[in-house]
C-alpha cells in the first residue's frame, strides 16, 4: 500500500491547464469548485488563479467548499462577479454562509479590500454585501483572492486573552 504524505511542499499542480506553485498544501484540505481554500483555524482564503477567470462570467456566483472557522463547521463563501439585485455596474458581491445560530462578526475581504459584518445568524442564512466593491477582473492580477475571518463568535472576541492582574 502506498503512503502518501499529509503534508507536501513545493509542488506543482495542473489546475485547468494552468500552472500553481503550491507550498505546504494539507491534502486532505477541501478544494475549491474554482482556485483552492486555504483554512487556518479563524481564517479561510479562496484563490482563484487568473486561469479561472473566464469561468467567473458563465455563473451569476460561484460557491467555494466548505470549511471550518473554528469550531463552526459548514461554512461557504459565496462570491458574484457581477453584484446582485440593484449593484451598481462594475460591482461584485460577497457573501458568507453560517450555518451556526448566534451573534458572529466576520471580516470579509476582496483582494485588499475588507468589510465587517455582525449578524445574528439563524442557522440556515447568509449574509455579506452586494456590492461589495468595484470589480474588474482585468485588474485584479495573476488571481482573486477571497477571505473570511471569524472576529467574534456569539459575541465573544476570538483570540482575546484577558490581562492577568499583577498583585
Amino acid at each position: 500500500m502506498v503512503q502518501i504524505q499529509e503534508w507536501v511542499e513545493d509542488v506543482d499542480i495542473a489546475v485547468n491547464a494552468c500552472i500553481i506553485s503550491v507550498a505546504h498544501l494539507k491534502l486532505d484540505a477541501p478544494v475549491a469548485r474554482l482556485g483552492w481554500l486555504e483554512v487556518d483555524h479563524h481564517y479561510a482564503t479562496w484563490t482563484i488563479p487568473q486561469c479561472d477567470f473566464d469561468m467567473l462570467a458563465t455563473r451569476q456566483y460561484h460557491e467555494s467548499a466548505q470549511f471550518a472557522l473554528g469550531d463552526l463547521e459548514g461554512i461557504w463563501m459565496s462570491f458574484e462577479p457581477q453584484g446582485s439585485g440593484d449593484s451598481p455596474e462594475g460591482h461584485c458581491g460577497l457573501f458568507v454562509h453560517v450555518p451556526h445560530e448566534g451573534k458572529h462578526t466576520l471580516k470579509l475581504s476582496v483582494q485588499s479590500i475588507s468589510r465587517i459584518l455582525t449578524h445574528d445568524f439563524s442557522g440556515s442564512d447568509n449574509r455579506g454585501f452586494s456590492p461589495f466593491c468595484e470589480f474588474d477582473s482585468a485588474c485584479v492580477g495573476d488571481e482573486l483572492v477571497l477571505s473570511v475571518e471569524m472576529l467574534k463568535v456569539s459575541g465573544v472576541a476570538i483570540g482575546r486573552r484577558e490581562k492577568k492582574e499583577k498583585g
